[in-house]
Parts: C-alpha cells; sequence; structure tokens
C-alpha cells in the first residue's frame, strides 16, 4: 500500500488533493494542519481555499477516533461513497509516530528497516516547518508531495521518495496549449473546386464544403478556430453540418464542413477606434471582439503583441459607438490578476477603483494611445471615467456578483488557479462579454504552473465551444527594441 505525505502548498493548489490518492494511504503532518489554520483567517484570497481543505478533512474524520485518525487510518468512502474503500486519511505529528512504534529515543531507535540516522536527527531537532513534515515523510516511509522545488530538493537529500502534484494537471506540457488558428499551405480554394455552396445569413457569410473536399483541415481543429492559407482566405471553422431552407430542412443528405468567410484583407482593414491589426493574428482578435456571437475571448501572447491595446479599442468601440444598432454593452469593467497586491489593497486610502488603478498601467497606457490625437487627451480619458464608462475591479470583490450588459476584461490570467477561473467566469451575467488574456511564460503565483495555470485550464476547456475564439497572437510589435528584447533576452 502506497503512502502519501501532502505538503500545504498542494492542498491549496487543489482544496480536494485528499480524494485524488485512489487506493493510497494519504497522511497530513499536522503541521499542515496548523499553516491552514494560519492561512485561512488572512485576507488573502487563498484563505478561501484554505477554509474550503478544511471543510474537507473534517467532513472525513468526524466521527473519527483517535486511533483511526493517529493508527489504522480514516476510510475516506465514509463521506465519499465513490472512493476505493482501501483509501484512507491519517493525521499524525511527529510524536504520534514514535509512540506508535515505541520511539522513545529517536537517536537510536529503528523505524521498520531504517536506522535512524545523523539525518533524521537534524530533521528531528530542526524547527523548520518544511523539516517537520519531511520527517513525517521519512518515519512513515512515504512519498512526499510538494509542489515546492527547493523543498523536492531537500527532501531528496535526506533519502525521501518525492513526487510533484500532478492531479490538477490540465494538459502535460504548456506547449500544446490550443493557439486557436491553423495556417494551410497552399490555397484552400484550389483544394476545394466548385464543390461549394454559400449562403449570407445575419451578415455573415457561410461555405458549406463537402467533407471529402476537406483533406486539409487540422487534426486538433476545434470549433471556432481561424484557418488562413496563402491567399486572402481567413475562414472561421463551424463544425460539420447540413444546408437547410427556409424551414430549417435538409436540402439534402450530404454531409457538409460549415465555415464563416471573414477574409484577410477585410480583416487587416478592419479599423476599431482608429487601430487596425497589424498582423492576421491581431486581425483575428478584432473580428473575435466584435463577433456579436462570441462570449468570450482567449487571448494568449507574450508582452507586446497587442492584446491590452486591441481589446480596449474593441471595447470602447462597443460601448461608445452608435454603429453598433444593439448597443447592448454600458460598461468595460478591467481586473488584473496579482498575486498578492489585489489581496492587499484593503488597508489603503481611497475608494475600490483608486486602489485598484496603479495597478492596471496596461489599461490606463491603452487609454492614453488610443486618445494621443484628441484635443485634450486627459480629459477624453477623464470623461470615460467620469461616466462610469469603463470601471476598474479587484478580482476578489467579485464573488457573488453578476456582471449585466458589460464587458469583463481580465488581465494576466495565467496567475490563477482553475477554481478561481471559475469563480470568474461564472459571474457573466446576460449580454455579458469576456476577454481574458495571458502569458504562460509570465506566472507569478507560487501555487500556479504552466500546465494547471486557470488560463490553460479554460483555454482547453473553452476550445471546442461555439461561443469561444482563442488567438494566441505572434510577433512584438510594441517597438522594434522590444521585439528584439523579446527575441534575445
Amino acid at each position: 500500500m502506497k503512502r502519501y505525505v501532502l505538503d500545504t502548498n498542494v492542498i491549496l493548489s487543489d482544496p480536494h488533493a485528499v480524494l485524488a490518492f485512489e487506493g493510497a494511504h494519504v497522511i497530513l503532518p499536522f503541521k499542515v494542519l496548523e499553516e491552514l489554520d494560519s492561512i485561512k483567517s488572512r485576507k488573502v484570497d487563498i484563505s478561501r481555499d484554505a477554509r474550503v481543505a478544511i471543510r474537507n478533512i473534517s467532513a472525513i474524520i468526524d466521527n473519527a477516533t483517535h486511533e483511526e485518525i493517529a493508527t489504522t487510518g480514516v476510510p475516506i468512502s465514509r463521506s465519499h461513497p465513490n472512493i476505493h474503500e482501501d483509501t484512507k486519511l491519517f493525521v499524525l505529528t511527529v510524536e504520534e509516530l514514535r509512540a506508535i512504534y515505541n520511539l522513545d529515543k529517536i537517536s537510536n531507535a529503528k523505524f521498520g528497516d531504517i536506522a535512524f540516522d545523523e539525518k533524521v536527527e537534524t530533521l528531528a531537532k530542526s524547527t523548520v516547518p518544511d523539516d517537520e513534515i519531511i520527517l513525517v515523510a521519512k518515519l512513515s516511509q512515504s512519498i512526499l508531495v510538494t509542489r515546492d522545488i527547493n523543498m523536492r530538493i531537500k527532501a531528496l537529500a535526506y533519502g525521501v521518495e518525492v513526487q510533484d502534484y500532478r492531479h490538477d494537471v490540465t494538459i502535460e506540457d504548456s506547449d500544446l496549449i490550443h493557439t486557436g488558428h491553423h495556417e494551410i499551405e497552399g490555397s484552400i480554394w484550389e483544394m476545394v473546386g466548385d464543390e461549394v455552396f454559400s449562403d449570407q445569413q445575419q451578415q455573415k457569410l457561410y461555405h458549406f464544403i463537402p467533407k471529402d473536399k476537406v483533406n486539409f483541415l487540422p487534426q486538433e481543429i476545434c470549433v471556432g478556430d481561424y484557418l488562413y492559407d496563402d491567399t486572402d482566405v481567413l475562414f472561421v471553422y463551424e463544425g460539420e453540418g447540413a444546408r437547410l431552407d427556409e424551414n430549417d430542412v435538409p436540402i439534402d443528405d450530404e454531409e457538409y464542413v460549415v465555415f464563416v468567410d471573414v477574409g484577410q484583407s477585410s480583416a487587416l482593414k478592419r479599423k476599431v477606434w482608429d487601430i487596425k491589426g497589424k498582423n492576421i493574428q491581431q486581425a483575428m482578435a478584432i473580428n473575435s471582439i466584435l463577433d456579436p456571437d462570441v462570449h468570450i475571448t482567449i487571448l494568449l501572447g507574450s508582452a507586446g503583441t497587442g492584446k491590452t491595446l486591441i481589446t480596449m479599442a474593441c471595447a470602447l468601440d462597443l460601448v461608445l459607438e452608435d454603429k453598433h444598432k444593439s448597443k447592448q454593452y454600458k460598461r468595460i469593467i478591467f481586473s488584473k490578476t496579482q498575486d498578492s497586491q489585489f489581496e492587499d489593497i484593503g488597508f489603503l486610502p481611497g475608494t475600490e477603483m483608486e486602489k485598484v488603478i496603479p495597478f492596471c498601467g496596461a489599461a490606463i497606457d491603452a487609454l492614453e494611445y488610443l486618445h494621443k490625437d484628441d484635443v485634450n487627451p486627459q480629459g477624453s480619458i477623464e470623461e470615460i471615467m467620469k461616466r462610469n464608462v469603463l470601471q476598474f475591479k479587484a478580482l476578489n470583490f467579485v464573488r457573488g456578483r453578476s456582471f449585466s450588459n458589460t464587458i469583463l476584461i481580465v488581465d494576466e490570467f495565467q496567475n490563477i488557479t482553475p477554481a478561481q477561473a471559475k469563480t470568474i467566469l461564472t459571474r457573466a451575467g446576460e449580454n455579458c462579454k469576456v476577454i481574458i488574456m495571458g502569458n504562460l511564460s509570465q506566472i507569478d503565483n507560487k501555487f500556479v504552473s504552466p500546465t494547471n495555470s486557470g488560463l490553460t485550464y479554460v483555454t482547453e476547456k473553452f476550445k471546442d465551444w461555439e461561443g469561444c475564439r482563442i488567438i494566441e497572437l505572434e510577433g512584438v510589435v510594441r517597438s522594434p527594441l522590444a521585439a528584439f528584447a523579446e527575441e534575445n533576452l
């Protein structure tokens, strides 16, 4: 029977981690509970995860005897029937381990077949919390599970087997994240031939192409992906479907692959708030955000690829310009995730917006750029603020809220966990368009990695939904200096 000792950071990254070790014994050092207890009442976002974890642990060990908790283990199946009955939870202190095995003198006793050498004595005398957790793993001959790289190195030096926690990993390699667009070599129209049926519907031109004519489609293509070729073709893949008459009755028995025709030249010429795409990916981003049928746009890319500028331009256009007849969006809410700054704003003077604005410099820079040709640029920005068209919000204040008739922009999405991502996206109310931006190479949250980031999680979960568009922006367009730095530093 395998035994796993869980570190605090594992529990905080996934409050349900104790349920992830099917058929094994899960050991929680008492020190982990103490750390969770100290975190649960802090004014930080992970406090919620700590409280959820404590409730999960409590639900398992409630009504259990001390002997079960420390010696025989509490079957997790008591509170979670779908879990194998051999899966058990232990809560142990070093002292209890000594007592269980009659270890009166740690210096000369033996635990199983392992003698307590000088390394064990060093760990036993240490007052460092990590060392106590490592000691529990060594004494119980368990595998230590931790996300702390330094702790893994330290534990290995003490002869403890170590694993990273992988249960919450969305994909194995962040390089495999869905990019949302595909370049096709050659000419798509030449590959397709003449067997194409086109239909104009609600200002969109649809092409119906027989399935046997689309051998050029990439294997990993998803609904909502963009395809472009060496000519002027820019399509949005709509999936498989049938040609329908005015009564929604199939015209024939043949199955088709459906595309929306965007066109490269049209997309690259499209101006929004006096800017246009500098490359095909930026043009895709503009097309996606302005599309009334798209509810969430995910923009991936490194710094300088134009994510914030394009997003702010499109958002202002949708809210302020009269050409959008529906005028369904009344405000823009901009928020930026930050490891700690957004969690510690409560003590700062001023309103919520005044506290948050200093952390949203990218949005302010974009606003200034978009109004640079105005007679009074600063006056234009102040007018937007005064009218509450643009609001800056801290993410830790979004729980329980519902955003309707709103364009919700969340920057630095790579810094949040999947659970936090769910909290944000479930706030979307009627007529809410969400735009999230992120760069997996710039993660500042110690509990998040590229493979378990909320950005990765949302991208993978939404990539085949018709209401989502994913665009990985390429090429640093900020300046020649920024482009060279991105490529060479």
